[in-house]
This record gives structure tokens, C-alpha cells and sequence, in this order.
């Protein structure tokens, strides 16, 4: 975990904080609601958080963030001691005229009592029992958590993937077999909101996003942030493209993007070098959820997918072979290489 940016609770509810930058939060769970179902048929849940001063802030946690928090909390010790939580990377939003903070695609990270200096703030109250009104969503029973992490209209095989006529977010296995660093393997981007800048003609750095005030104001700070495409094949032999972006790849290596170049220029090296520490994934297998593009994988046909979350954790590997079997009804002999794939 790196370069946090908290922001104050109070700032976000009186809209002082821009809703054009990436913001981190940190605060004890107070409460978390139901899952919805929007007008536009996406769903998400609020959840409210409590800082230090007795502030609570609300946070909106859109599709895929909906299961995943309230399922973490679910399986830690204690389930009736309070819990503190770090969000990563979301944005202020007003809805409804009130300010509040919501989930980003691909950003957003989740850390529950992170072990930081500023969790031990919130320790004098974490043995007061959570509000019952939290209590009856983070005890979901393993079940309907698995129900909602994978199910007949998620789970894919990578050579099933490639087929899919579908947009939405997918559960695959894979094991990454090569690096594809043509177009480099990381991205500058804009300190405010993550997008990509580029240099402009005064020297300066830009965002691209137009909404973004580094765009706006024609001047940002560049920030250089992973963005590596991996090989990954399963037992079929079928072969895809995934992309993974900075937050994914800093749960498994420690140097931050921004390190790693400074350490090559400081070595005279080319900075399109690729660093050894990435090949720490290579021949490594993971459970991957990534999102399948209406335009340009569905349409276009296109075998590049940007993944949203990875994980090596062997159980949720053979949970995914386990329903992936039980759905499909894969003969145990058609399934005997992805076992031994797995472990």
C-alpha cells in the first residue's frame, strides 16, 4: 500500500473536495445497506463510515464492490467488534443534495485494519460492538457470498471467454505465461485523477480527461503508474491478453511504478526496460476478474481484457473449478489437467 491521500470526512459532506480527483478514506464500518438494483440495471449498495470525530460519510460501492466488502468483513475474527476500513481511490459525488464518496472501474481497493499508523487512531473504539444494523449484512452466510462472487452468468473459461457474446465482469482461471511489454509497462498519469497525460508543447504535463482540472487548468503532476499485459492460458491452450493496472500489480510486488523508473534512470538504463521484479508473475496461476467490452471485445472481437481484481488464493481457485464443473457438467477427465493446473 502506498501514497495514501485521506480525506477529511467534513471536507467531502460540504463539498469542498473535487469530484474530479482520486481520493482515499478511512473510517469504522457503521453501517451497510442492501444491494439495489438502479433504473439503469446496475446495482450497488451504500455502505456509511464514521471518523474519528464522530462524522459519518456515505460511500457508494458500484458493480463489482458491491459483494466484495461486505464478504471480506464477513470472514475476519470477531465478527461483532467494529471494523475499520480503507477505501482506495474513489471520488466525491452529490446525489440527491448530499455529498458523498462512490467506487471507481479498475481503482477502487479495499483494505480492512490495514496495518498503518492511522488505524491505531480508531483502536480506543474498535471494542464497542458494531450497530446492529451492520451486523445483519457482514454476516452473510459463505453460501449467498459465493452466490454472488460466481455463478452460471460469470464464471468462464478462458477459450469460453473468447466466445462471449456478453459485456459485464467475468470470473476466469488463468496462468500468466509471458509478458507483452510492446507498448511498455507502465502509463504516465495525472496525480488528480488517474487518467492519462501527456507533455504539451510549453513543457508541461496535461491530463486527457477533460473533466479533470488538470485538464482544465492545462497543468497537472505526472504520476507513473503500472499498466502491464500479461499472456495468460489455461489447460485448453487457448491464449488471451490481460491487462493489469497499478493497484492490482502493487498487491504482489512492494516498488510502486514510480520507483522502479526512478531506480532505472538512476541506473542510466532505458526506461522502456522491462523490471525483473514483474517476473515474479510469470508461470504463476490466478483467479481473474476481468470485464468484457461491448465495443471492443464483443463487437470488435478483440482478446485484450482489462482485469479488475486478481487473486492466487488456492480456495477461491477451486471454488471457481468447483461450480465451474457443477454448472457446466465438465467430465471429472476433462477437468483432470485444470486440477493439476490449479495446484
Amino acid at each position: 500500500m502506498h501514497g495514501f491521500r485521506f480525506a477529511d470526512f467534513k471536507d467531502v459532506i460540504d463539498g469542498k473536495v473535487p469530484g474530479t480527483h482520486y481520493i482515499d478514506v478511512i473510517g469504522k464500518v457503521y453501517e451497510i445497506g442492501p444491494i439495489i438494483e438502479t433504473t439503469h440495471k446496475h446495482k450497488c449498495r451504500t455502505i456509511k463510515l464514521e471518523d474519528l470525530e464522530g462524522n459519518q460519510l456515505c460511500c457508494t460501492l458500484w458493480e463489482p464492490h458491491t459483494v466484495e466488502l461486505p464478504a471480506a468483513l464477513s470472514k475476519l475474527p470477531n465478527p461483532d467488534q467494529s471494523k475499520v476500513i480503507v477505501i482506495q481511490c474513489v471520488q466525491a459525488k452529490r446525489f440527491e443534495g448530499v455529498w458523498r464518496v462512490q467506487t471507481t472501474f479498475n481503482a477502487t481497493v479495499f483494505h480492512v485494519n490495514p496495518d498503518i499508523p492511522q488505524v491505531k487512531d480508531f483502536e480506543p473504539s474498535l471494542s464497542t460492538p458494531a450497530p446492529s444494523n451492520s451486523l445483519q449484512i457482514i454476516e452473510i452466510p459463505d453460501d449467498d457470498v459465493d452466490d454472488d462472487y460466481m455463478s452460471r452468468e460469470n464464471i468462464r473459461s478462458i477459450s469460453d471467454l473468447k466466445e462471449n457474446e456478453k459485456a459485464g465482469y467475468f470470473y476466469t482461471y488463468g496462468k500468466i505465461v509471458n509478458l507483452d511489454c510492446t507498448a511498455g509497462w507502465y502509463y504516465d498519469s495525472c496525480k488528480l485523477c488517474w487518467s492519462k497525460c501527456i507533455k504539451s508543447d510549453k513543457g508541461k504535463w496535461v491530463c486527457t480527461r477533460e473533466q479533470c482540472d488538470g485538464y482544465i487548468n492545462r497543468v497537472t503532476t505526472r504520476i507513473p503508474r503500472y499498466q502491464v499485459k500479461f499472456e495468460v492460458t489455461d489447460p485448453s491452450d487457448d491464449c488471451v491478453h490481460f491487462v493489469v493496472f497499478d493497484t492490482q500489480i502493487n498487491q504482489f510486488i512492494t516498488p510502486t511504478a514510480a520507483e522502479m523508473l526512478a531506480k532505472i534512470e538512476e541506473l542510466a538504463g532505458d526506461k522502456e526496460d522491462i523490471p525483473r521484479e514483474l517476473d515474479a508473475f510469470i508461470d504463476k496461476s490466478f483467479l481473474f476478474k476481468v470485464y468484457v467490452h461491448e465495443k471492443f471485445n464483443v463487437s470488435q472481437g478483440s482478446t485484450s481484457y482489462t482485469v479488475s481484481t486478481l487473486s492466487d488464493d488456492a480456495d477461491l481457485a477451486n471454488k471457481w473449478l468447483s461450480k465451474y464443473t457443477e454448472m457446466f457438467k465438465v467430465e471429472h477427465s476433462k477437468i483432470k489437467n485444470t486440477l493439476n493446473f490449479i495446484n
